[in-house]
C-alpha cells in the first residue's frame, strides 16, 4: 500500500469528532482508509506530525 500524506484538517476535525462520538480508533481509521496506528499516535499527541522516514 503507497504511503499517504499527512493528516489533513479535516481528517483531523474528523477523528475528534468520531471519538466524541463513541466510535472506535480502528473503525475510525476504516472511514479514513488509514493505518490505525496513525490514528493512535495523533490521539496520543495532536501537536506532532506523523509520517513514515526512509525509503
Amino acid at each position: 500500500m503507497p504511503k499517504q500524506a499527512h493528516l489533513s484538517d479535516s481528517e483531523k476535525s474528523l477523528i475528534v469528532k468520531r471519538l466524541a462520538e463513541g466510535k472506535r480508533t480502528l473503525d475510525i481509521a476504516k472511514e479514513l482508509a488509514r493505518d490505525h496506528r496513525t490514528i493512535k499516535k495523533y490521539l496520543a499527541d495532536p501537536s506532532k506530525v506523523y509520517s513514515r522516514k526512509g525509503g
